[in-house]
């Protein structure tokens, strides 16, 4: 199992086996303390609603696809949903992908 590991800013992502990321923990920014994510289930009306500035970039020349969202409760990627509550610019890195997320808002119906 090859696992790469980066941490950047608030949030630490991994890749195993060249899967997509995983968000493994948040950092609060404020106390600095570890806080362990809880999984949500968002509906399709929950990503419908959302309102993100993410920003997909393909790095040497392999393919790759990184849906980045937040609904006010919390953040998905590719899928697989975790709570956070970092409101500042992440950026991910990976060997293949290169996502800049922007705080987005939940467009209230």
């Amino acid at each position: 199992m090859v696992v790469q590991k980066v941490t950047f800013q608030a949030a630490e992502f991994c890749r195993v086996n060249g899967k997509d990321p995983l968000i493994l923990s948040v950092l609060h920014l404020k106390d600095g303390l570890e806080d362990k994510l809880q999984q949500w289930s968002p509906t399709w009306e929950d990503i419908i609603k959302c309102n993100t500035d993410a920003v997909v970039e393909v790095e040497n020349g392999i393919a790759g696809l990184a849906v980045v969202c937040h609904n006010g409760r919390g953040i998905l990627v590719n899928g697989f949903a975790f709570k956070q509550s970092v409101s500042s610019v992440l950026m991910v890195e990976t060997l293949a992908l290169r996502v800049a997320v922007g705080w987005a808002r939940l467009e209230m119906a």
